[in-house]
């Protein structure tokens, strides 16, 4: 069935409907480019409100009647207590959940991308995204979140190819798996995000790596709280950065390095280096590989490490440390501790 204009379609949709009260509803593509608009089989829909037993997949919540609109932002609060525990993430974002409650959303005309998060939630939350509600063997969830970096216990994820008029099922549940309140009331967003801004998807990888973001933007892959890549920031040389990747990125060239052993007292602190050039910064593919007074250590992913005198314990893997030219490190005696000698 093409639509034209809209008007074709709401009238033989209607006409169609009246005759056949069974058939599964009609998704309007809203495009006149001749692809048909697609039947799905959808459960019906249902307001938490007016029926307590909704939010299952049976009888999932529809968002669009129960939830507030406001700005960008579809906000809709609930509970999971008592509820059903008959779903399950496919993606091991949680290893033992909880009850859950189910929530319908229809993709609006115009939404590039969506960020859905439990944030304000009353407890440890996980969130995933289905197209189709269903705990069937060999499934897959398009998004599955269980920690948010920002808001921990709650949870964010993003959906990114989404398609206009399709149907999706977004799914509140509980991490079980640790000592925490694993249900009860929620607050769940859904909110609508451009791709290429602050904080939000980059564009696709089709796109050129400087044209994902916008200005000077940079794209951190698997910045997101589920994996996403979202655009964050660039950080400069020797500035603060996020190893997480969350908050920012460091410029091309340099990577983010965390002191594994700060000075006694003081915070892990995480800067932004190039290689060779700090404790933990990658080791340089050519000599000298790490300056003064710092070694290349061992291991697939060699970085730069302490230099030991004579005499101090170190490691005999030289994935720590390393001893000074001319020592060697390993055990004095039968059981000793390693230490650097000659």
């Amino acid at each position: 069935m093409k639509n034209i204009n809209g008007l074709a379609l709401v009238m033989v949709a209607t006409a169609f409907a009246a005759g056949c009260k069974d058939d599964p509803p009609i998704v309007n593509n809203n495009t006149d480019s001749g692809v048909a608009d697609v039947l799905v089989d959808v459960p019906p829909l249902t307001d938490q409100g007016s029926n307590p037993g909704a939010g299952t997949c049976e009888s999932p919540i529809d968002l669009a009647a129960v939830g507030t609109m406001t700005g960008t932002d579809l906000v809709f609060r609930g509970t999971t207590a008592g509820r059903p525990n008959a779903l399950h993430p496919y993606e091991g974002c949680v290893m033992r959940d909880a009850e859950e409650a189910v929530l319908r959303y229809r993709v609006p005309a115009g939404v590039q991308g969506l960020m859905i998060t439990t944030e304000g939630s009353s407890y440890d939350t996980a969130v995933y995204v289905r197209s189709a509600c269903s705990q069937a063997d060999a499934g897959a969830d398009l998004a599955c979140n269980n920690d948010s970096y920002d808001h921990a216990p709650q949870s964010t994820v993003y959906v990114n190819n989404a398609i206009e008029g399709q149907v999706l099922f977004i799914v509140v549940d509980g991490n079980a798996a640790m000592d925490t309140v694993s249900s009860g009331s929620f607050t769940l967003t859904v909110r609508r995000v451009p791709f290429g801004e602050m904080g939000t998807p980059c564009r696709p990888v089709t796109d050129p790596p400087t044209a994902r973001c916008t200005g000077a933007l940079r794209c951190s892959e698997g910045g997101g709280a589920d994996g996403t890549a979202i655009c964050v920031p660039t950080v400069a040389n020797n500035a603060s950065c996020d190893p997480r990747l969350f908050t920012n990125i460091c410029l091309e060239g340099s990577s983010c390095v965390t002191d594994p052993a700060p000075p006694e007292g003081m915070p892990a602190t995480s800067v932004c280096a190039l290689p060779g050039t700090r404790r933990a910064a990658p080791c340089r593919a050519a000599e000298p590989r790490c300056d003064a007074p710092f070694a290349c250590s061992s291991g697939d992913t060699p970085t730069c490490v302490p230099v030991l005198s004579s005499g101090i314990a170190c490691d005999a893997t030289g994935a720590g440390n390393r001893c000074a030219t001319g020592l060697t490190c390993s055990p004095l005696g039968d059981g000793g501790e390693p230490i650097c000698h000659s």
